[in-house]
């Protein structure tokens, strides 16, 4: 009777944690983020994005970082210039969004111009069971090209804090914890910055359709 008890209990504190994680990060992102703005407007016909996008009033700056791939190399800064890079933080052992994301993700790679360069990346937030060729396996189910990348917990930090994406590693001490996390795909531009990010639910045309906006936008940005 006392376990059932405490079960429940731990029920209700990992699922107030979930509602606290998603509504600080939809509060972050909120206050961080506009619709169709300053950098952006007038260079594309930026009113027929779809909802599901949101533009940052200027691309934010990637803080200076070092991870590590799925084949043990090193991953930082320069690896996001020159190409558009779209990011989802997650973990291997996630039963739903993560794997759903990831599809999605390798739909939209198929689906966008073959002349514009752009990579997925995947960033696990559970650095003591994603290694990484644990990562390096599960990238492949997705996408062969996809990069894996982990690192510590203050590596990770760096990226998540700074980007708006937020995790909880709910009960570490059992060997299947869950990890609670925001579910965004974050949008980097060939500059290396922060440019947009979708938020679920994700669809594939949807994600495609408005990123061929942005890109475009970009596109003409950089040559006026």
């Amino acid at each position: 009777m006392k376990s059932t008890v405490h079960n429940k209990i731990e029920m209700q504190r990992g699922l107030a944690t979930h509602i606290l994680l998603f509504a600080i990060a939809a509060f972050t992102i909120g206050i961080a983020l506009y619709s169709a703005q300053n950098f952006f407007r007038g260079s594309a016909n930026l009113d027929n994005l779809q909802k599901a996008v949101s533009l940052l009033e200027q691309p934010r700056e990637l803080p200076t970082f070092k991870m590590t791939n799925q084949n043990g190399s090193e991953f930082s800064n320069k690896d996001l210039k020159n190409t558009w890079s779209f990011i989802f933080f997650g973990f291997t052992n996630c039963p739903d969004i993560c794997p759903i994301t990831l599809s999605v993700m390798d739909q939209v790679s198929g689906q966008i111009d073959k002349n514009i360069s752009a990579q997925n990346i995947f960033i696990s937030v559970d650095p003591e069971r994603d290694k990484p060729e644990k990562i390096k396996e599960y990238v492949a189910h997705f996408d062969n090209k996809m990069i894996g990348l982990t690192g510590n917990e203050n590596q990770i930090n760096t990226l998540t804090q700074n980007l708006g994406a937020i995790y909880s590693i709910q009960n570490n001490d059992t060997e299947n914890y869950m990890v609670d996390h925001s579910a965004h795909i974050f949008v980097i531009a060939p500059n290396g910055k922060l440019a947009a990010l979708f938020s679920t639910p994700h669809d594939a045309k949807t994600i495609t359709d408005d990123f061929k906006i942005i890109s475009q936008a970009y596109s003409l940005k950089q040559q006026s």
